[in-house]
């Protein structure tokens, strides 16, 4: 992957593929989809969640994910292949002060790690390649105790550069970058958000 190819070019070599992972999304996420997702998420991302702060103001997971929708965060739900059941979301938030920065979020089924694994890593690097591309820098911060998620992630040629807390301080947080996207690698969790 490392982004050799420019992102038409990248397509076209993989048309077939890429016509695939087309087939397996859909970048209009429905409530309903998001309650879906929130209700059957897997139990690591349920306490990613949960260290990470997205749950403190007592709202449930479900709502968390409508708002994300809703404000644009560029959401795109997966589903089984063959199927319309989402088995995954993920979007980018993006701060006013970092507007070249993308902060990747997801959010997955148990169905990512078992009978969706194979195509989820076949096509998922077409979802990485087209954010590589509408953002200068990709970062994304991973419950350590997430080893799905972080497997995904350095898969995905994200870098860790970092290990910290954010909400809950007895649970550490790789902060992982795309390599390659930026001149300077430095962690984000010290600028001012």
């Amino acid at each position: 992957m490392g982004g050799v190819l420019p992102l038409k070019e990248f397509q076209n070599v993989n048309k077939r593929t890429y016509q695939d992972f087309l087939q397996t999304i859909s970048r209009s996420p429905t409530q309903k989809e998001c309650r879906f997702l929130a209700n059957h998420m897997r139990e690591a991302d349920k306490e990613e969640a949960r260290a990470a702060g997205a749950l403190e103001d007592g709202r449930s997971l479900a709502h968390n994910l409508i708002d994300a929708v809703g404000d644009g965060a560029g959401a795109v739900v997966v589903y089984e292949p063959g199927t319309r059941t989402p088995v995954a979301i993920y979007g980018v938030a993006v701060f006013p002060a970092f507007p070249d920065v993308g902060f990747l979020w997801m959010q997955g089924t148990e169905a990512l790690g078992t009978r969706c694994k194979q195509d989820f890593l076949r096509l998922g690097r077409f979802g990485v390649e087209e954010l590589r591309n509408a953002y200068r820098l990709l970062v994304c911060f991973a419950d350590a105790r997430n080893t799905l998620h972080t497997r995904w992630l350095r898969w995905a040629g994200f870098t860790p550069i970092s290990l910290r807390t954010l909400a809950d301080p007895a649970v550490p947080f790789f902060e992982f970058v795309l390599p390659g996207t930026h001149t300077e690698v430095r962690s984000c969790v010290n600028l001012q958000l």
